[in-house]
């Protein structure tokens, strides 16, 4: 999807659904079929079933009821059979509920003055007030027969105290975030091996070499925690779950601005080479006069803010390529 007046499609826009003028909104939004309702269509057949349904999972039966009678009032659509039949087995199952209540109250009405619990009841404390009897007035004393017969047991609660073992680990602000989640995941499970019964806490920060990437050490200065944008931690002792917060809203930004600068030039690259039939030995013969120009400018790369190109990484920013010799 490339929304209007952008240039170029942005990779990020596939996940998400255009409802109203600026507004985008990914379909797993909890809030996503109210805000369709809202802003798109207040009549939409299917957002009013699936609130219905969330509302009938809930318990809510009223709310839901009133959800699946909207759905019957967009007459033809694919939710108005299961719309009118959710209504009805709501309706049924509140009537039976109500029937039974009904008769149950109708029971305890005719039921006996003493119940049989009762009687049990009864009969179990005369026998407990017998045995009282029988200590207070025995050859014993109470006390002494009470510790005859009864051991007292005694619990324990035990508490296990647990060292935090922090790390460092150095991530390209290009990863996707379902790949990162999945090398966090995997980096705590390798590191818990060693030292299974400690609390693994992995801080990730944005590498600023390549050389860098992936790189995990020891946590040695407190003041880098701050520019962590991510913490997996892990405790195998006390759960089986890697938990994963990520805290450093200047991540999201990164990713997007780095994947549109690399788009901008490889779509540059890919013309020149449609035009052509192979890759330009330098980016400068992308930067010729109109009509031949492929790009205006090089994107600045969004950690290190340099547009600089080399064609070897040598870890002072900007960018690096390496393209083919011609044939």
């Amino acid at each position: 999807m490339i929304r209007p007046g952008q240039r170029f499609r942005n990779h990020l826009d596939d996940h998400l659904v255009h409802l109203h003028k600026n507004l985008y909104i990914s379909p797993s939004d909890p809030m996503y079929y109210d805000k369709v309702i809202r802003y798109v269509d207040p009549n939409s057949p299917e957002a009013h079933y699936k609130l219905g349904q969330r509302y009938q999972a809930s318990g809510n039966r009223k709310r839901a009821i009133f959800h699946y009678k909207q759905v019957l009032k967009t007459y033809p659509s694919p939710f108005y059979s299961a719309a009118n039949r959710a209504i009805y087995e709501l309706e049924n199952s509140h009537t039976a509920l109500m029937e039974t209540a009904a008769a149950a109250e109708a029971g305890h009405a005719r039921k006996p003055i003493l119940p049989p619990f009762m009687k049990t009841l009864l009969i179990v404390l005369f026998i407990v007030n017998l045995m009282l009897l029988t200590l207070f007035f025995g050859d014993k004393a109470i006390g002494t027969t009470v510790s005859r017969l009864m051991k007292w047991g005694t619990g324990s609660s035990v508490t296990y105290e647990t060292v935090d073992v922090p790390y460092i680990m150095y991530i390209s602000p290009d990863t996707a975030k379902s790949d990162l989640e999945s090398t966090l995941h995997k980096k705590a499970l390798e590191l818990s091996d060693d030292l299974p019964d400690q609390n693994i806490m992995i801080y990730g920060l944005a590498a600023t070499s390549r050389g860098d990437i992936g790189k995990t050490v020891l946590l040695t200065n407190d003041e880098m925690m701050k520019s962590a944008f991510v913490i997996a931690e892990y405790h195998p002792a006390t759960d089986s779950t890697v938990k994963i917060r990520f805290l450093n809203p200047q991540y999201s930004q990164h990713q997007p601005q780095s994947a549109l600068g690399a788009n901008f030039v490889r779509t540059a690259l890919e013309s020149y080479r449609s035009d052509h039939g192979y890759l330009p030995s330098s980016l400068e013969e992308l930067f010729q006069s109109y009509p031949d120009n492929y790009i205006s400018f090089i994107p600045l790369e969004a950690v290190s803010g340099s547009a600089d190109i080399s064609p070897i990484y040598d870890g002072t920013g900007g960018g690096f390529t390496i393209l083919p010799q011609r044939c």
